[in-house]
């Protein structure tokens, strides 16, 4: 189990589990965003992000749980905020990053 501080305001904590290769997020206090825009979790080496998952709006000032599978050895889950629909890669600056 991972806790991060968000640059932007908030805490993330992150479960992962090496064998279903998978991770669980959630966040407290993330800052709140207009209705164009979401934030989306990454999963990142070098030379290759891939997106993990679109986190659902807060209830109750708390974000999540999401479940993101697919790790891979030297991954690093990074959070970003992405056009509502989400991206195919991180279009603005990283808010969190964590090596899992």
């Amino acid at each position: 189990m991972i806790t991060a501080r968000v640059t932007t305001g908030g805490t993330a904590t992150v479960i992962t589990s090496g064998r279903e290769r998978a991770l669980v997020f959630a966040a407290a206090g993330l800052r709140a965003l207009p209705p164009s825009r979401s934030y989306e979790l990454w999963l990142m080496t070098p030379g290759d992000d891939q997106p993990a998952a679109m986190l659902p709006g807060a209830r109750q000032g708390v974000t999540g749980p999401v479940l993101a599978t697919g790790l891979r050895p030297g991954d690093h889950l990074a959070l970003t905020v992405e056009p509502a629909r989400g991206s195919t890669r991180p279009t603005t600056p990283v808010l969190l990053q964590v090596a899992l």
